[in-house]
């Protein structure tokens, strides 16, 4: 990779959604606006930015989802919790051409933690409720 690109890059992450967000895991969406945007900021052309922006498809930085629409590479690049980064898998069927975000979440460990969670919430809540204020008189 060409390290003048290296400033487009960045530039471009910027706009990568957090890794559980609801519009997508790690995903930039790149309409003109974005783009000129970039480009003035790393003082460069459009045409430069979206020639960039073909390179890191090909390096396997960013994959076309549909158009304008990129899910970043999440084994290189992260946004937001560890944990949420760490549970993005890419699942790549390069016969159809498709590219699918597929989020693993341990439905389990998510579920004893709320229960937890809530135990605590519970305690703390019956622990408020039952404290006894007792004034010794001298």
């Amino acid at each position: 990779m060409q390290p003048s690109l290296n400033k487009i890059l960045l530039e471009l992450l910027k706009y990568m959604t957090y890794a559980n967000s609801d519009k997508g895991a790690q995903m930039l969406y790149l309409n003109k606006s974005i783009k000129e945007n970039v480009s003035i900021a790393c003082t460069v052309s459009l045409s430069r930015v979206n020639s960039a922006i073909t390179e890191f498809v090909k390096a396997d930085y960013l994959k076309r989802i549909n158009t304008a629409s990129y899910q970043v590479n999440p084994f290189l690049f992260g946004k937001g919790d560890w944990r949420d980064i760490k549970n993005i898998r890419a699942k790549f069927d390069y016969g159809n051409g498709k590219v699918v975000a597929e989020f693993e979440q341990t439905l389990k460990s998510a579920e004893l933690t709320k229960q937890a969670q809530d135990k605590r919430k519970r305690k703390n809540q019956e622990e408020a409720n039952n404290v006894d204020i007792q004034v010794k008189s001298v």
